[in-house]
C-alpha cells in the first residue's frame, strides 16, 4: 500500500434514504478515493484505493469501479482499526490505461448497513437496520500517449544464459532468457530464436513476481552462435526509449570451433579504397583523352600538309569549305577565295592555312 497517496478533493459524504432517519446520519461514515499518480503513460500500472472510514457498521458493499478506458482489477481488501474506535477498510485496485487522454473518474459508491440509535435488543433488530448509499470524491487522470512504434513500458533488466558452451553432437543445450522488472510486459511467448542448421525446442513463457522467463533447448551437429536478443521499450523512470541487449554465445560442438570470418573493412578503409578507385578512373580517362588528342593533332597536321600541296584555287576552296562557321575571320577569307585574283591566291591561301591550323589546335 502506498505510504503517501495523493489526496485530491475534500471528501463529501452523501446518504440516501428515508428522511425520518436523518438525525442518525453520522459524519464518520466516509468513503474516500485515492490514486498513487495523477498523470501516467499509456499501459502504465496505477493503483486506486477506496477507503471506508466508520465506527459501527453491520455490513457494507463497495461497488467495483468501472472507469472508461481503463482495465480495473481488485488485488486486495484490508481491514484494520485505527484510533478512537474508528475502522478503516481499504480496497486496492490495479488499473491499466487502455487509451490516452484526460479521464474524469466519477465518485465511487458503497452501500452501508447500520443500526439506528433506537435499537435495544435482538428481537427488533431488522426494524432498526438501515441501508444508505455513500459516495467518494472524484478524480481527474491524465494518460499520456507512448512514442510511435512503442507498446512496451516499464523498467527492466534483460539477461540470457546457457548451461554450457561446449557439447557433443546431438546433445541438448539449455538457453534461458530472463526479464526482471515492472511494466506492462506480460510474457515472452513472441520471443523466437533464429539460428540456421540447428533444432530448437522452446518452452512456454513463465511469469513469476516481477520476473518473466523463457527457456529453449537447442540441438546441433556442428558449432554455432546464439545471436544477441534485444528489447526496445519506454523507460518509465527516465521517460525515454531504452534498448536492452543480451550477449551472444559461441557454442563449440565436438571441439570444432567456427571458422572466423574475415574482418570487414572499416569506414576509413572503405573510404580510402573508394577514393583510390575514383582517382584511378579519372587518371585512366585523362590518359585516354590525351592519347585521342595527340592522335587528333597528328591527323590535323596531316590535313594542313595536304592543303599546302594544293595549287589550284578551285580545289583548295572545296577542301576548306568544311571549316566554315568556326571563325568569323576564316569565314570571310574562304568566301573571298571565290573572287580573288590568281596573283593574290597564294597570299590568301597562307592566311587561311594559319586560321585552319589555329582552329584545329595545330599551331
Amino acid at each position: 500500500m502506498l505510504k503517501y497517496p495523493i489526496n485530491i478533493f475534500v471528501l463529501f459524504v452523501f446518504f440516501y434514504g428515508v428522511n425520518s432517519y436523518a438525525e442518525y446520519i453520522q459524519p464518520e461514515y466516509q468513503l474516500q478515493m485515492k490514486l498513487n499518480k495523477s498523470s501516467a503513460f499509456l499501459g502504465e500500472t496505477l493503483y486506486l484505493y477506496l477507503e471506508l472510514h466508520y465506527k459501527e457498521l453491520e455490513d457494507y458493499t463497495v461497488v467495483k469501479p468501472i472507469i472508461e478506458g481503463m482495465k480495473v482489477e481488485e488485488i486486495s481488501d484490508e481491514e484494520h482499526k485505527i484510533k478512537d474506535g474508528v475502522w478503516l477498510d481499504t480496497i486496492t485496485y490495479k488499473i491499466t490505461p487502455q487509451k490516452s487522454g484526460i479521464f474524469k473518474i466519477v465518485p465511487q459508491s458503497a452501500e452501508i448497513e447500520f443500526l439506528s440509535k433506537g435499537y435495544k435488543n435482538l428481537n427488533n433488530r431488522y426494524k432498526y437496520l438501515q441501508k444508505r448509499m455513500i459516495e467518494s470524491n472524484s478524480f481527474e487522470l491524465n494518460i499520456n500517449a507512448l512514442p510511435i512504434g512503442i507498446s512496451i513500458i516499464g523498467d527492466y533488466k534483460l539477461k540470457a544464459e546457457v548451461d554450457t558452451k561446449t557439447l557433443k553432437a546431438g546433445e541438448p543445450l539449455n538457453y534461458t532468457v530472463k526479464i526482471e522488472g515492472r511494466g506492462n510486459l506480460q510474457s515472452l511467448n513472441n520471443l523466437n530464436l533464429d539460428i540456421s542448421d540447428v533444432t530448437i525446442y522452446e518452452n512456454a513463457s513463465l511469469n513469476q513476481k516481477n520476473i518473466i522467463e523463457k527457456s529453449f533447448k537447442i540441438v546441433a551437429n556442428k558449432s554455432f552462435i546464439i545471436p544477441p536478443l534485444s528489447l526496445k521499450y519506454f523507460n518509465i523512470k527516465s521517460s525515454k526509449i531504452d534498448y536492452l541487449l543480451t550477449k551472444s554465445f559461441e557454442i563449440i560442438v565436438d571441439g570444432i570451433a567456427l571458422r572466423k570470418k574475415k574482418k570487414g573493412l572499416s569506414m576509413l578503409e572503405k573510404s580510402s579504397y573508394f577514393g583510390g578507385g575514383v582517382l584511378s578512373v579519372l587518371l585512366f580517362l585523362f590518359i585516354i583523352k590525351f592519347i585521342l588528342l595527340i592522335k587528333q593533332k597528328k591527323e590535323d597536321s596531316q590535313v594542313i600538309r595536304n592543303l599546302k600541296k594544293i595549287k589550284e584555287k578551285e580545289i583548295f576552296l572545296k577542301k576548306v569549305v568544311p571549316y566554315l562557321s568556326r571563325d568569323k575571320r576564316l569565314d570571310y577569307l574562304i568566301y573571298k577565295l571565290e573572287t580573288v585574283a590568281p596573283t593574290e591566291f597564294k597570299k590568301l591561301k597562307t592566311e587561311i592555312l594559319l586560321l585552319v591550323a589555329k582552329n584545329c589546335n595545330v599551331v
